[in-house]
């Protein structure tokens, strides 16, 4: 997925290639059209779903930072003023979403967690990864911002519609994608970076902007249209396993079968009445 050309210059017309541009809409709108056929979590709402580790969040959320350097700067394989413009802009966007997100939600729930400044990071970096090599320092860094503070209350929306989401992908990845996508054209400012229809903010007129929401619309309805199919088809033919009781009579799942092992003594001692959990697979009507 180069975000430039292979002699160093940026798509001609498009700010960047089509598949950087929509990559994260198209997880988001996947995700959502799965969430759709699965149906939602036994307790959800509810019962709450915390993550089971936010040491291992973090880790995770560093790990991912660092790999982005390579996934935005490095895709094109080159090592230019561009790359290094987009390295910074990697940087920049993902510490202003996660300070975005880590103030919305001290302003709406009164405290910072972790778990916050780690899902603002990423969406910090999900919005700049289609406008990396096309923007300056500063419009990273509103792009971050913008991404942090929408992504923030966009997670919520989930709540509302009903949708069981608990990954925060449609949140994150398709709301965060969509947004560094159209801001794309606003701030996209060509010169230094190369020849490329400038944003809104720089003198270009409303075309590019037109262009990333056509791309962005495309994306929406071939991904969950194509998505929704496939997975009612394999729903319709074999099952998908889903915590709403299963769909399909052909579901199968794991189920923890205990099976007891003869007492024994050791060395003398207490008899041992040992129990050993094994994974067996049964079917669930």
């Amino acid at each position: 997925m180069p975000m430039v050309s292979p002699d160093g210059c940026p798509c001609e017309g498009h700010s960047t290639s089509l598949a950087v541009r929509t990559i994260h809409v198209n997880a988001g709108v996947a995700a959502l059209a799965a969430v759709l056929v699965l149906g939602k979590r036994k307790g959800w709402p509810t019962e709450g779903h915390p993550p089971h580790s936010m040491p291992l969040v973090m880790i995770g959320t560093a790990i991912l930072f660092f790999g982005w350097f390579g996934f935005n700067s490095g895709a094109g394989g080159l090592t230019n003023g561009v790359a290094v413009q987009a390295f910074a802009n990697t940087f920049l966007a993902a510490a202003a979403g996660g300070l975005a997100w880590s103030l919305t939600e001290r302003i709406k729930d009164g405290h910072f967690t972790n778990l916050g400044a780690a899902s603002g990071l990423v969406a910090g970096l999900v919005a700049i990864t289609p406008a990396a090599g096309f923007v300056s320092d500063m419009s990273s860094i509103w792009i971050g911002a913008a991404a942090g503070i929408i992504c923030a209350l966009a997670v919520g929306l989930k709540f509302k519609a009903g949708y069981d989401d608990s990954l925060d992908v449609v949140g994150v990845h398709m709301v965060g994608g969509l947004v560094g996508s159209m801001l794309i054209g606003f701030f996209a400012k060509p010169g230094a970076l190369g020849d490329f229809k400038a944003g809104l903010l720089y003198g270009g007129g409303g075309e590019l902007l037109l262009e990333q929401f056509i791309a962005n619309a495309v994306t929406i309805v071939f991904s969950f249209v194509v998505t929704f199919v496939i997975l009612k088809a394999l729903d319709m033919v074999m099952g998908i396993p889903g915590q709403r009781g299963g769909r399909g009579h052909r579901a199968r799942h794991l189920t923890a079968c205990r099976v007891r092992i003869q007492p024994r003594r050791i060395d003398d001692g207490p008899l041992i009445r040992p129990v050993k959990t094994t994974w067996c697979r049964c079917s669930r009507s």
